[in-house]
């Protein structure tokens, strides 16, 4: 055993106090402590059960010997799902039409062109932020601008029973959001249509963001404040965009990173993602921890029949 100064000059058999301590991880204080018999029970089960088990000699007028477990890992309580493309995924056609429609209102409305639309969006993070911060829309056209960029039509994102039994068993509702770039609305929609909006405590928008980028601080920040969620190792963030990932890994979340590939169909990492699935059927058996109810095997969707893709009226 290592020591600090003056220990090694008194004799071990008179200054080794054997003790098991169990600190509070965040303040440091001792909870709880017992004998030196029983210690020794404890370290043997301890390292049976794979704890590390940490030896440490304290060096006052008669340093003991401490042995403390690794505190337990913090448990993931609130899971924060974004919506388009994770929740449901139908090769981004939603967010086309939602682009198109910025593009329109762009042109028709406030006589931005497309280009300069998609640079604010770089630049900013969303065109709206853009717009608002290069004083190219005024305020009080915000509702108007939101309702009619999500004013799309939702009929091909199909209703699934999987998904909704994944979710279902994922915590509880309490601890169930949704956290989304886009309008409440916007997501009770898509929600709906998939059979899930009934499913979670509340949808997190950009309105609550206030009208933030949803890769920023200060949009995660709010997210835990509606969430009341107090410590971001607690949270867990579902997503399918990396910006997101990164920016939930770098305030202290655990992160799943959804879909394998990008929209031109290339393969793409992100080294911040706790854990890269392709969807979201492939979380409970990479987290099942998070499903106490659901056993393998695990809810997956039928597979797709080739022939209904080549002749839709054979469906029904």
């Amino acid at each position: 055993l290592g020591s600090r100064s003056g220990a090694s000059q008194v004799k071990p058999s008179r200054c080794l106090q054997l003790e098991l301590a169990t600190r509070d991880p965040l303040s440091g204080r001792v909870l709880k402590s017992i004998t030196p018999r029983s210690a020794v029970v404890f370290v043997v089960a301890a390292r049976q059960a794979g704890a590390f088990v940490r030896f440490q000699a304290m060096a006052k007028f008669q340093p003991p010997l401490h042995i403390l477990a690794t505190p337990e890992p913090i448990e993931l309580k609130y899971v924060f799902f974004d919506c388009d493309d994770t929740l449901y995924r139908n090769d981004w056609k939603t967010a086309a039409k939602i682009t198109k429609k910025i593009s329109e209102y762009c042109i028709q409305q406030l006589g931005v062109d497309e280009a300069a639309a998609y640079e604010l969006y770089k630049k900013w993070g969303t065109c709206l932020k853009g717009l608002l911060v290069e004083c190219l829309m005024p305020r009080d056209m915000i509702d108007e601008y939101l309702v009619a960029v999500h004013d799309i039509d939702y009929s091909d994102i199909p209703k699934d029973p999987t998904m909704r039994q994944i979710v279902e068993a994922c915590r509880t509702k309490r601890h169930r959001f949704v956290f989304t770039a886009s309008t409440e609305q916007h997501a009770k929609r898509c929600l709906d249509r998939v059979g899930i909006s009934d499913l979670f405590a509340i949808i997190i928008d950009t309105r609550l963001c206030g009208l933030d980028t949803k890769h920023s601080e200060h949009a995660f920040e709010q997210a835990m404040l509606v969430a009341q969620a107090k410590d971001p190792r607690e949270c867990l963030l579902i997503d399918d965009s990396a910006k997101n990932v990164k920016m939930a890994k770098s305030l202290g979340w655990t992160t799943v990173l959804i879909g394998l590939e990008t929209r031109e169909g290339k393969p793409f990492t992100c080294a911040e993602a706790d854990h890269h699935i392709a969807t979201v059927y492939d979380l409970p058996p990479v987290m099942p921890h998070l499903f106490p109810t659901l056993r393998h095997p695990y809810p997956r969707p039928p597979p797709i029949r080739e022939d209904l893709l080549k002749y839709p009226r054979l469906s029904g």
